[in-house]
């Protein structure tokens, strides 16, 4: 029960940690789709809130990690489709708008709902897929579809102010998964400083720098 280093790369890293850790004996008990969204409720909403664009929050981590910030919001602008986190199959990731919020009272769970999903637009931005995801994770308007066997999650959230219709985006639980492990991955990779870096990147990164100098000593 260690001291969390940030919530940003530290707290999240060990978010990972757990959906490795966790993930043979979930499969075993057939609840990799609840450990995936246990995860992502904390590992993915949580550096997002403090570091995405326009961030108030009370942690101030936006100012204090200002080149992180700046690595996440260079990415929000770029094509999801292309980005890591629609590997390994991005045909993997649908679309479906809009959905009148009557609409919503349907079964989600039953195959008789069916929806024209289509594949990702090209200039649909990882930034409007993670702002998805977050609202839509963060609101609890978590769908599954499938029976017995989840074959999709759907996530919903507003595409109007007036929050009467919903724009749901769908996602194969292998490709959530992919999703996750990218998103940590990229965390970890952010120029953070030492105090706030996992404290097994930190190891590794010594052990590099240590190898690197006696190969400097072995040349010299």
């Amino acid at each position: 029960m260690t001291m969390y280093r940030s919530f940003v790369a530290d707290f999240p890293s060990r978010c990972h940690d757990l959906l490795t850790g966790y993930w043979e004996d979930a499969k075993s008990k057939d609840r990799e789709v609840t450990l995936m969204l246990a995860v992502a409720a904390a590992g993915f909403v949580t550096p997002y809130e403090r570091l995405k664009r326009r961030a108030r929050h009370p942690s101030g981590d936006r100012g204090q990690y200002t080149k992180a910030a700046e690595e996440l919001d260079s990415l929000l602008d770029t094509c999801f489709l292309t980005s890591e986190f629609a590997k390994p199959e991005p045909s993997d990731w649908r679309w479906y708008s809009p959905i009148a919020h009557a609409a919503m009272i349907a079964p989600w769970g039953a195959e008789t709902l069916e929806c024209d999903y289509q594949v990702l637009a090209p200039d649909f931005t990882v930034g409007q897929g993670l702002a998805h995801l977050r609202n839509a994770i963060a609101h609890g308007s978590i769908f599954v579809r499938g029976t017995p066997v989840i074959t999709q999650l759907v996530l919903l959230t507003r595409v109007d102010r007036k929050g009467k219709q919903y724009g749901a985006l769908a996602v194969t639980p292998n490709a959530f998964r992919c999703f996750l492990v990218a998103w940590f991955d990229f965390l970890v990779r952010l120029p953070l400083p030492q105090s706030a870096m996992p404290r097994y990147v930190m190891e590794l990164r010594g052990s590099h720098t240590a190898h690197t100098d006696d190969r400097r000593s072995d040349v010299s």
